[in-house]
């Protein structure tokens, strides 16, 4: 955003545009910190650090991108103090373009009921065209149980036997995924979701879950992040934040 003072920018247009760099900035450094949290989790030695420095450093930056973009200049206020709360109404422009979508492509076809000629009676065959239009919709997450099975392998000679590998996980044996936990930090600290609307998100959703155990994820997500930290440096994760 170079070249552009937000506290004292006054171009709606402008504001507009800088938000969605900004939100298409976040987007990115979140990915980039969910994939290096699972690198993190098989990484030893000199890598693991190198990781937990590239993380950290993310961390400050995506901060720093959301103080800029939920900070006290978005809030633009009136002349008496009141809050704006609708955005200036754009004029002279066509729906946005939305290229950072995934293109999903749904094909209608008409019922062998209607496939028949008004005119003559006779069988309607498909002519190799098509209309298409365009229409933003919402596919919803889906919480699933996840059955892993690992396969086992043996030598003919009956002295070795191997299992296939569980995908990382942040405790051993432990029910919830990593991107689990990763989907609640993000869910909480990005997006300023408390835990326990995220309980009742979940909820309608299908999952069964209270804030304590959304608590443990993010706690123990944070030592992985943070394992060489002691209590009073590390983020705090304190239990009376559930809805803050």
């Amino acid at each position: 955003m170079r070249g552009v003072d937000l506290e004292r920018e006054q171009d709606t247009e402008i504001l507009r545009q800088a938000a969605r760099l900004l939100e298409a900035e976040n987007r990115r450094l979140v990915q980039r910190v969910m994939e290096l949290t699972t690198a993190l989790l098989e990484a030893q030695g000199k890598d693991r650090e190198a990781l937990q420095l590239e993380i950290e450093s993310l961390q400050a930056e995506l901060g720093k991108k959301n103080r800029m973009l939920f900070g006290k200049s978005s809030e633009r206020r009136s002349a008496d103090g009141d809050s704006e709360s609708k955005p200036a109404r754009k004029r002279g422009h066509g729906p946005r373009e939305q290229q950072e979508l995934r293109l999903v492509v749904e094909s209608h076809d008409l019922d062998d009921a209607d496939r028949t000629c008004t005119a003559c009676g006779g069988a309607l065959e498909e002519m190799g065209q098509a209309e298409e239009s365009e229409e933003i919709d919402v596919i919803a997450r889906e919480f699933v149980r996840k059955k892993h099975v690992r396969k086992k392998y043996r030598c003919r000679c009956g002295a070795c036997i191997e299992t296939a590998p569980m995908p990382p996980r942040l405790v051993p044996g432990g029910r919830y995924s990593l991107a689990f936990a990763i989907s609640v930090a993000i869910s909480k600290y990005a997006d300023h979701l408390p835990l326990e609307r995220q309980v009742r998100i979940m909820k309608r959703e299908g999952l069964e879950i209270d804030s304590y155990t959304l608590y443990d994820q993010i706690e123990r997500l944070a030592r992985v992040l943070w394992p060489q930290r002691t209590t009073a440096s590390a983020p705090s994760f304190s239990t009376n934040k559930f809805s803050s």
